[in-house]
C-alpha cells in the first residue's frame, strides 16, 4: 500500500498540467514623425536655448581700463567708445561716462562691454532629416553700433532630435 501512495504521489508532483507561460506583450514603438518642415524648425532653433547659446563669447568685448596695457583691436574699441560719449580718456586710464549695466568694470582693470547685440534668426533650410543649414545675423545694439559689430550674415547647421514626444535642438555648428 505504501508502494502506490508513494506512485501517487510522485505522478502526482510530476505530471498534471504543464506550467503557465506569461506572454509579454511589447509595446509598439511609435514612429518618428518625419522632421518640421522649414518655417517650423526655424521656430524651433530661434527659440532654443542652443541658439541662444551659440556664439554667446563673441557678443561681448573686454577692454583694459590702462591704454599702456590695450592691443590695437582694444584700443580701435576704446576710441569707439569714446567717440560715441560711453567712455573717455584721464591720461592712460579709460573712465567711464556713462551709467550701463552693459559696461562692467572689474577689479582686474578691465571693462566687459556685454552684450553688443542679439542673434536673429534669417533662414533654416532642410538638408537631411534632422540637419538644417541656418543662416543668422547680429542685430547690435547702441554700443554695438558704436563698435561697427558686424552685421553680415552668418552660416552654421543646426542638428534637431526627436525625443519620443517632440522635436528638440541638439547643437548648432558653425560650417
Amino acid at each position: 500500500m505504501k508502494k502506490w501512495i508513494v506512485i501517487a504521489l510522485l505522478a502526482a508532483a510530476c505530471g498534471g498540467k504543464a506550467p503557465e507561460t506569461k506572454q509579454t506583450e511589447t509595446a509598439a514603438k511609435p514612429a518618428t514623425p518625419p522632421p518640421p518642415q522649414a518655417a517650423e524648425a526655424k521656430e524651433l532653433i530661434a527659440s532654443s536655448p542652443e541658439f541662444g547659446d551659440y556664439k554667446f563669447t563673441d557678443a561681448a568685448v573686454t577692454i583694459p581700463m590702462a591704454k599702456s596695457a590695450m592691443n590695437e583691436p582694444q584700443r580701435k574699441n576704446a576710441d569707439a567708445l569714446e567717440k560715441a560719449g560711453w567712455v573717455a580718456w584721464d591720461g592712460d586710464k579709460l573712465v567711464v561716462k556713462r551709467e550701463d549695466k552693459r559696461l562692467l568694470v572689474r577689479p582686474n582693470g578691465s571693462l566687459d562691454v556685454v552684450p553688443l547685440g542679439k542673434k536673429e534668426l534669417l533662414d533654416a533650410k532642410a538638408v537631411s532629416s534632422d540637419q538644417y543649414d541656418i543662416s543668422w545675423r547680429w542685430v547690435p545694439n547702441e554700443i554695438g553700433k558704436a563698435l561697427q559689430f558686424d552685421e553680415t550674415p552668418q552660416h552654421a547647421v543646426a542638428t534637431l532630435y526627436w525625443d519620443g514626444a517632440k522635436w528638440g535642438v541638439m547643437s548648432i555648428k558653425s560650417e
